[in-house]
């Protein structure tokens, strides 16, 4: 299993982020990320939602994009699935005010998890909610 060497960065990151101590979090993050689209990619998912509580969508949006490549759901991203990034990626356009983009993220968020697992119901129908909404 991979292991970045500067773990301990993102394990701060989630202690000073449930502090609420979200600048610092986010500052420790990016200090964990040496390279955005080869690293361990659950650090890229935390720090995007914390750029979207900080208000940052755009930011957001640029930390998630390595994520979404095929390639790197082959090798170092295998903490998070293709669908999390999707709406990941709607929350953050959505956020931005980008309906467009949103709304594609969105409808891939409702057809992976059409069939899904009870848990992941909520977040299904919130992507569908969204959608309805014509952002």
């Amino acid at each position: 299993m991979f292991r970045p060497r500067d773990q301990h960065l993102y394990v701060r990151g989630l202690l000073l982020a449930a502090r609420g101590e979200d600048e610092a979090a986010i500052e420790s993050l990016q200090r964990g990320l040496r390279v955005t689209n080869t690293d361990f990619g659950r650090v890229n998912l935390e720090l995007a939602r914390l750029l979207l509580r900080a208000g940052r969508p755009m930011d957001a949006v640029q930390i998630l994009r390595p994520l979404e490549r095929g390639w790197f759901m082959e090798s170092t991203n295998l903490h998070n699935t293709l669908t999390e990034v999707h709406e990941m990626l709607g929350r953050a356009w959505d956020q931005a005010g980008v309906t467009d983009s949103a709304a594609v993220h969105w409808r891939r968020v409702t057809t992976a998890w059409e069939r899904a697992d009870p848990e992941l119901e909520a977040r299904r129908a919130y992507a569908e909610r969204r959608l309805a909404s014509g952002l």
